[in-house]
C-alpha cells in the first residue's frame, strides 16, 4: 500500500514520488537485515499489477524489483497481484486459465538482477510447476490453495504419484470462510482446518463389511475413508458411472475442473480395492446380498421444480434442462435462482452459452449471493459480458400466453418477459434417503445417511458427511 500510487496519498517523505513511496519498505527491510544479519533468509512479497487505474503496473513493479535487487538486502522476491479493488485477480478462479500470471511475472524476473523469483496463482499440478521452473520463467513456485486441499502435494509430486494428489478446484471457499470470520476449511478436504479434531486415520479395531449405497462424492469419500481404515467396502451405484451430479460439470463452461473431485475419489477407491457394482440399485435385497455389518446411504437428492401458476405455455424445468434449452423455440430463458451458489452459476453460464437471452431472477438481494465474494466478482463479470440480466428480490409469479410474469418481492411490481423458451428452476431438491428406514426395518441397525440423501446442501457438506461416516464405523 505504501508503494502503490493508488493507495498511498501521503504528502510527506513517504508519499508522492517513486523514491518516497519505496522508502517505507526499504527501511523495513534494512531494519530486519540489521537485526538478523546475513545468515537468515529474508524475502519480499510484492504486488505486481494492481489492475486498477492509477495503481501499480508491471512496468512499475519491474522497476521496484530492480531497485530492491540493487540494494542487496533481500534474498528473493515473491510475486502476487491485485488489490482490494481487484481482489478477484488476487485469487483467480476457474474463469482464469491455469498459471494465470506466470507470463507477466517473467518481466519482473528479468528485472530482478538474478534474485530468485517466486511465482504463484492457479498453479495446481506438478506438471505445471515443473514446466514453469524448467522454462526459467520462475525459480520457485508458490502454492497456497493447493496445499490447503492436499498438504502432502509436494511429497506426492516428489514420489511421482500425481494421481494421488487431491487437486484444488479454485472455488475459493477457503477464502470465503476465512473472510467471514470462520475457521479455514476446504470443500474437497474434510480435514482441512479440523486436523486436531479429526486427527489422522487409524485402522479400525475390527474389519467389517460395509455397503455404500450411492457413488456420488459423499459415497465415494465414505468408501475411501472406510477402506483406508481396513474395512471391506462395496459401492452400489444405480447409474453406469460413479460421480453423481458432479459428472455433469464437465459440460459446463469454467467448471470442467470440478471433475477433479471425483477423479481423485474414484482413483483412490480403486486403489484401495473397493468393490463397485454399477447399474445396481441399492434396495433391501441388493444390500442384504452383500451381508453388510454397516450401511452408508448416500443416494443423493433429485432436483425438483414447482408447479408455476398459469396456462403452462412455457416449459418449467429443473437444472437438468440447462443443457437442452438451446434447442427450444423462443429467444429468452428465465433462470430462477434459489441456490445462490455454484450450481446456479453453472446453470446460468451454460444457458447463456447457447445463444439465448437470459434473465436471472432471485428472491435474494443479489444473484449468486452465496458464492465467495472473490469468485462472485468473476462470475458476475462473466455474466455481464454475456449480456445476462439480473432481477434481484423478484420471483416468477405466473406463466401466460408464452410469457413469464415476474413480481418484485417488496413492491409487487410486475414485469413481463415475452417469447420465453423456458424457465429453469435451480435450488429445490428432494432428499432420497428413505432406503435407510427400510433397511432398519429389515433388521440392519448400523445405517448412516450422508450427503444430500440426509439433507440437500453443498458439496462441502456431502464430502464432510461421507468422511465422518467412514471414520465412525
Amino acid at each position: 500500500q505504501f508503494v502503490s500510487p493508488f493507495s498511498n496519498q501521503r504528502r510527506d517523505a513517504y508519499g508522492g514520488s517513486f523514491e518516497n513511496r519505496l522508502r517505507f519498505p526499504r527501511e523495513i527491510i534494512a531494519g530486519i537485515r540489521e537485526q538478523v544479519g546475513r545468515d537468515l533468509i529474508v524475502g519480499y512479497r510484492m504486488g505486481t499489477d494492481e489492475f486498477t487505474p492509477g495503481g501499480l503496473t508491471i512496468d512499475d513493479s519491474a522497476r521496484i524489483a530492480g531497485e530492491l535487487a540493487a540494494d542487496g538486502l533481500v534474498d528473493y522476491l515473491s510475486l502476487s497481484q491485485g488489490n482490494f479493488n481487484s481482489i478477484d485477480r488476487h485469487l483467480p478462479d476457474r474463469h482464469s486459465p491455469p498459471a494465470t500470471f506466470v507470463e507477466q511475472n517473467v518481466h519482473i524476473k528479468a528485472a530482478a538482477g538474478g534474485l530468485p523469483v517466486v511465482t504463484s496463482g492457479r498453479i495446481e499440478t506438478p506438471e505445471q510447476a515443473e514446466t514453469i521452473i524448467a522454462s526459467g520463467k520462475a525459480d520457485v513456485v508458490g502454492l497456497c490453495r493447493p496445499l490447503i486441499v492436499d498438504p502432502d502435494w509436494p511429497r506426492k509430486a516428489l514420489e511421482g504419484r500425481p494421481e494421488d494428489i487431491r487437486y484444488c478446484i479454485s472455488c475459493n471457499q477457503c477464502w470465503g470462510w476465512v473472510t467471514d470470520g470462520r475457521t479455514i476449511g476446504c470443500v474437497c478436504n474434510a480435514r482441512a482446518g479440523r486436523e486436531i479434531e479429526l486427527g489422522p486415520l487409524h485402522a479400525a479395531p475390527v474389519a467389517r463389511r460395509v455397503v455404500v449405497a450411492g457413488g456420488g462424492p459423499s459415497g465415494l469419500e465414505a468408501a475411501r475413508v472406510a477402506a483406508e481404515r481396513g474395512h471391506r467396502v462395496t459401492i452400489l451405484e444405480q447409474s453406469d458411472a460413479l460421480g453423481g451430479k458432479v459428472r455433469l460439470t464437465e459440460h459446463v463452461p469454467h467448471d470442467e475442473e470440478m471433475r477433479r473431485v471425483i477423479d481423485y475419489l474414484i482413483g483412490q477407491v480403486e486403489k484401495l480395492g473397493v468393490k463397485v457394482r454399477l447399474e445396481t440399485e441399492a434396495t433391501p435385497a441388493t444390500v442384504a446380498a452383500e451381508q453388510p455389518d454397516a450401511v452408508i446411504v448416500a443416494t443423493g437428492a433429485i432436483p425438483v421444480a414447482p408447479d408455476v401458476p398459469g396456462d403452462g405455455s412455457v416449459a418449467v424445468s429443473t437444472s437438468a434442462g440447462a443443457l437442452l434449452v438451446g434447442m427450444l423455440p423462443g429467444d429468452h430463458v428465465v433462470v430462477m435462482d434459489e441456490d445462490g451458489y455454484y450450481w446456479a452459476a453453472a446453470v446460468i453460464e451454460t444457458v447463456a452459452g447457447q445463444g439465448k437471452k437470459v434473465t436471472v431472477v432471485t428472491r435474494f438481494f443479489e444473484i449468486l449471493r452465496e458464492l465467495p465474494a472473490v469468485s462472485r466478482i468473476s462470475a458476475l463479470r462473466a455474466l455481464d459480458e454475456q449480456g445476462v440480466a439480473a432481477r434481484p428480490h423478484t420471483y416468477v409469479d405466473r406463466i401466460e400466453q408464452g410469457a413469464v410474469v415476474l413480481k418484485d418481492c417488496y413492491t409487487g411490481r410486475e414485469e413481463t418477459i415475452p417469447g420465453a423458451a423456458a424457465v429453469i428452476w435451480v435450488g429445490p431438491q428432494e432428499a432420497q434417503g428413505s432406503l435407510a428406514e427400510t433397511l432398519r426395518a429389515s433388521g440392519i441397525d448400523n445405517v448412516r445417511v450422508v450427503g444430500d440423501a440426509f439433507a440437500p446442501r453443498r458439496l462441502a457438506n456431502a464430502i464432510e458427511d461421507g468422511h465422518r461416516a467412514g471414520r465412525a464405523i
